[in-house]
């Protein structure tokens, strides 16, 4: 990806598609683009939609846990069925 400077623009879509790709922190993902183009410097504005962006990948990321959690919990517990029910019922 390139941009005319190749320091603000690009770099701010490298590092989101870094974040979105690897899993990885707005932190990990800036220093690991700037290992690669130091000169690479986000611009204020990019800096708070990546911040932003960061917390939605986040709070995604924690309810695709809870979510799959949820699934594991579920899958262990036995299942009742409408007859075991209306058996305990009786007693």
């Amino acid at each position: 990806m390139h941009c005319k400077m190749g320091i603000s623009r690009s770099g701010s879509s490298v590092i989101a598609y870094a974040m979105k790709q690897q899993r990885w922190s707005l932190e990990t993902a800036l220093a690991y683009v700037r290992e690669r183009r130091a000169v690479v410097k986000p611009n204020e504005g990019f800096m708070r939609q990546l911040h932003t962006y960061n917390g939605i990948l986040n709070a995604r990321s924690d309810l695709i846990l809870s979510e799959d959690l949820h699934y594991k919990m579920m899958s262990r517990m036995p299942i009742v069925t409408k007859e075991v029910c209306q058996c305990l019922w009786l007693f």
